[in-house]
């Protein structure tokens, strides 16, 4: 498959203002606006904030997938959030055909288009995609291959994906999904991050593909049912350059600290 990456990870629930369908001129509400220029950061708003966009300077954030804007990212936007009261910067992204979908405490929420070739198609009809989406679902993936080193992936029913890779400081996370690419089943991932793959120079932001879940280059590849190394919710993990190597369940599970007892399943 792929990996790379690094970024701030946090999750916490949080109750949005949800707006219904809008016009594409989009007004700033007065109620939106607080009394005073100060705001607290998107984490004190149950958001995960990943980068500024579209640049350093900027003020706005890519926002990542949790329980709570789960429902707000899609296979063709971004989900951005931006403090209410910055309304130059919010008329800016409006501009760039974002649309305004929520508000939080301070921030307001747009979805902004991937780019052309950016979005992807998730299949919810062949059965073989089916049987694959259900496999995957509530599955730790662990593979290894001499690029990439030893990797570990949970996946769980909701889209959502958690990811260590070897020296990185954090876990990972991004979304799956099971698509039809010329008529075979794909797994397409994208994280949340401004690091690129290494081997194939893809933003990790955007949609990359495998033509089948199994059709890539590792040597060795075990599928365990659950999240078996508490991936969900974990930030820290405990880097080693021992990740570089070709590890067994044994060696992750003192790694880690966590007794592991699973069997590995087989695939379909």
């Amino acid at each position: 498959m792929k990996r790379l990456f690094n970024t701030r990870y946090s999750i916490a629930l949080v109750s949005f203002s949800l707006i219904g369908c809008s016009s594409t001129t989009i007004s700033i509400g007065s109620q939106y606006e607080p009394e005073t220029s100060m705001y607290s950061p998107p984490e004190s708003s149950g958001l995960i904030s990943i980068r500024p966009y579209p640049g350093i300077d900027v003020v706005c954030q890519i926002i990542g997938k949790n329980s709570a804007t789960k429902d707000l990212i899609t296979n063709k936007t971004t989900l951005i959030g931006c403090p209410s009261h910055e309304n130059g910067a919010i008329k800016n992204r409006v501009k760039e055909n974002a649309k305004i979908v929520a508000h939080t405490n301070n921030w307001t929420l747009l979805q902004i288009p991937l780019a052309s070739g950016s979005s992807i198609n998730e299949d919810t009809h062949t059965e073989n995609v089916n049987k694959w989406r259900q496999f995957l679902t509530d599955t730790t993936l662990i593979s290894w291959d001499n690029v990439h080193g030893t990797q570990l992936e949970y996946h769980n029913g909701d889209g959502g994906t958690w990811l260590v890779y070897p020296g990185n400081s954090q876990v990972l996370q991004g979304e799956w999904l099971i698509s039809n690419q010329s008529g075979k089943p794909s797994i397409c991932y994208r994280y949340y991050t401004n690091g690129k793959n290494p081997s194939t120079g893809i933003a990790g932001i955007d949609w990359e593909c495998v033509p089948s879940p199994l059709a890539h280059r590792h040597s060795h590849l075990e599928y365990y049912d659950g999240d078996i190394f508490k991936l969900y919710q974990r930030v820290g993990f405990p880097d080693s350059p021992s990740l570089l190597q070709q590890m067994s369940l044994e060696e992750l599970s003192l790694l880690f600290s966590i007794s592991v007892q699973s069997k590995s399943k087989k695939p379909l």
